[in-house]
């Protein structure tokens, strides 16, 4: 039946229904046409935007708080948390998937079941700090180093932290890690839509008189150097492809797995995993869980 077929139907009923039996048909037939319509517009949306949408609607059903503070950003406030996120780009995911689903409770069950505590946490690729303030909540007698190399998420990044009042226990590196020590630039000009999965590539001296964000790379011994030399008992992983890699690295195989207690990743090189990552961790005696793209690789029996 036509949109006005239906409509000179309801519009005949008066003259044997009630006026409340009227109103009620009236009712039914503007909630069908308007569940229809949200139905149709829902099915033209991108995927990520309705995504996005769920996120934000399941945070206000929990009791969320949010309000915009300036042009493109706004403040979110949970009963434990403060973050600043740009509703225009895929922040709502990446805490909505950090803090609701959540993204590293693996890593959280693993700990309370041994009884561990990390002393020493590095995060490289720390976004604006979501996963930093989630390690803060669950460790938070560890000493966390976050590194992270877009302009603006590492600005972001800093204000999250100022915002928890984490105080000196995290530090903060606007760098990036790569095969050598080097200067970066990003392979597109980052955009918020795009945040979340900017990837690297040497600068030249085209990108920096374009006035591309040029940024320090460092090589795994040099982020040794900054860390003093000190043992990672958790590691995460999250550079858009450089993950590969880093964990085949001599100085990461040498230097940082034999200290390490826990490493989280997500990989992003190819549909193949390197079965060497899988054999090398392994031989470390490492468990591995994985959640699609992500991997949790767990000390057995917290042996090192």
């Amino acid at each position: 039946m036509s949109f006005w077929q239906k409509a000179q139907t309801y519009w005949q009923m008066w003259r044997w229904l009630s006026w409340k039996e009227c109103a009620w048909a009236w009712q039914k037939f503007w909630a069908e046409r308007a569940i229809r319509q949200s139905e149709q517009t829902i099915s033209r949306l991108p995927p990520l935007f309705v995504q996005k949408n769920a996120a934000l609607r399941a945070w206000i059903a929990r009791g969320a708080k949010i309000s915009p503070i300036a042009k493109r950003l706004c403040q979110l406030q949970t009963e434990n948390l403060r973050v600043l996120i740009r509703p225009q780009s895929t922040d709502w995911l990446v805490f909505d998937y950090v803090f609701r689903q959540p993204l590293y409770e693996p890593v959280v069950r693993w700990a309370e079941g041994i009884g561990w505590q990390p002393r020493t946490i590095v995060d490289l690729g720390a976004y604006t700090g979501f996963s930093v303030l989630f390690w803060r909540q669950h460790f938070p007698e560890a000493i966390i180093w976050a590194i992270e190399p877009e302009a603006q998420n590492f600005e972001l990044l800093q204000r999250n932290l100022a915002l928890n009042h984490v105080g000196q226990a995290v530090k903060c590196w606007k760098a990036a890690l790569w095969q050598h020590d080097t200067q970066l630039t990003f392979t597109q000009p980052p955009s918020p839509e795009q945040a979340w999965a900017l990837q690297l590539t040497p600068a030249d001296e085209l990108s920096t008189l374009a006035h591309n964000q040029v940024v320090s790379g460092w090589s795994v011994r040099r982020l040794r150097e900054m860390l003093g030399n000190r043992p990672i008992d958790l590691l995460k992983i999250n550079i858009e492809g450089a993950e590969a890699w880093i964990l085949q690295d001599p100085d990461f195989q040498q230097f940082i797995l034999p200290n390490l207690q826990v490493l989280v990743f997500e990989w992003h090189s190819g549909t193949d995993f390197d079965l060497s990552v899988f054999r090398k961790l392994a031989e470390a005696h490492f468990q591995l869980v994985s959640q699609g793209r992500w991997h949790f690789a767990f000390r057995q029996n917290n042996k090192i």
